[in-house]
């Protein structure tokens, strides 16, 4: 959790290579030439899940049940190296099937162990597996790609912009928003309809910290980078999974209930003055620590108006300043301070997380 530095105000919010055989860098509208299978009753999956609202929103075919998300994240170069193993079962006799991935580069793609040809548009990840997939079977897609991740602008108002998905911060990253922020840095299925567990596998330089959903399992240090895993088992919408790294001061700690929770507040925030021209002014960071320590209220609130959290851990984490993300997949493009209040944001923990400043985990 966390985003690189620029003052975004504090807000609460409930709120991861093998490469193909004769296979080129492919990005968005490039395919492969490997032949596959259909027929035999076989059909592709629907491009949407028939959401009545939003028809074309993630993709139909099949199941999501785990993610499994290796990522490695450069902060100097702003560059993910990533490795997706989804596993799916299919709902239909599959011929092929659609992932929602924007602008980072496909190196590789295979279902169930075997090369799978493919095909791109801006939006959508087109894979025909080399047989087709019978219906009530599970099947394995492993995906292999890297680029640089483009932040996106959310537009809430006129002179009202924010920035969403992946955004680069000054000595990191962090991941944020809703509804549709995931495809930005793995392929996925993205609707909140299809709920699937999460394992992250996070390798940075060992300087810096990486905060995702769910229950911290451990961390190795190899040289100069430290590789960690987070899992997060109950389902959760695939615009919760977050990932983020940085600086950090971390707390974990107990609710009353017995919820585990992981707070990671960016220690630059308390030296952030809400008023420079008060000396009594209060710090960003004082703000939002004392948004977390009302995490355990909000969720009781929550509760009695709707239903038991459904997830096993929480937390929140904030950030100061963001850079300027690039606006193509490839290079970084120049770096500016892009000003504004401390960002904050939140996802659940294995059973997620509850809501805050960047809260929770899931």
């Amino acid at each position: 959790m966390g985003i690189r530095r620029a003052r975004v105000a504090v807000a609460a919010a409930v709120l991861v290579a093998m490469t193909l055989l004769g296979t080129a860098l492919a990005p968005a509208g490039a395919s492969t030439g490997l032949a596959g299978g259909g027929g035999g009753g076989f059909r592709p999956g629907a491009p949407g899940v028939g959401d009545a609202y939003f028809p074309n929103y993630g993709n139909g075919g099949y199941d999501v049940r785990h993610y499994l998300l290796k990522v490695a994240y450069d902060p100097p170069t702003d560059r993910l190296t990533g490795v997706a193993t989804i596993s799916a079962t299919a709902t239909q006799n599959l011929s092929r099937f659609n992932l929602d991935f924007v602008g980072l580069t496909v190196r590789s793609i295979k279902v169930n162990g075997r090369a799978a040809s493919w095909s791109r548009t801006d939006h959508e990840l087109m894979v025909t597996p080399r047989h087709g997939l019978p219906k009530g079977h599970r099947f394995t897609t492993v995906v292999r790609y890297d680029g640089v991740p483009i932040t996106q602008q959310l537009v809430l108002g006129p002179g009202f912009t924010i920035e969403a998905g992946f955004i680069h911060t000054d000595d990191g990253a962090i991941v944020a928003g809703q509804p549709e922020v995931a495809a930005s840095w793995f392929p996925v299925n993205d609707h909140p309809i299809d709920k699937a567990s999460y394992t992250f596998v996070v390798t940075a330089p060992a300087g810096l910290q990486v905060v995702a959903n769910g229950r911290l399992l451990g961390r190795t240090r190899h040289g100069a980078r430290r590789t960690w895993v987070w899992n997060a088992p109950e389902p959760m919408a695939s615009y919760l999974a977050t990932v983020n790294i940085g600086q950090f001061d971390t707390h974990r700690y107990r609710t009353d209930d017995g919820l585990w929770m992981y707070d990671a507040l960016d220690p630059d925030l308390f030296d952030e003055a809400v008023d420079p021209g008060d000396p009594a002014s209060a710090t960003f960071g004082g703000i939002a620590q004392s948004s977390f320590a009302r995490q355990d209220e909000i969720l009781n609130f929550l509760e009695r108006r709707f239903s038991r959290y459904p997830f096993s851990t929480g937390g929140g984490s904030t950030s100061g300043s963001t850079r300027a993300s690039p606006s193509t997949r490839s290079g970084c493009g120049a770096r500016r301070r892009a000003s504004g209040r401390p960002r904050s944001s939140s996802t659940p923990s294995t059973t997620g997380s509850r809501p805050t400043t960047r809260s929770g985990r899931s």
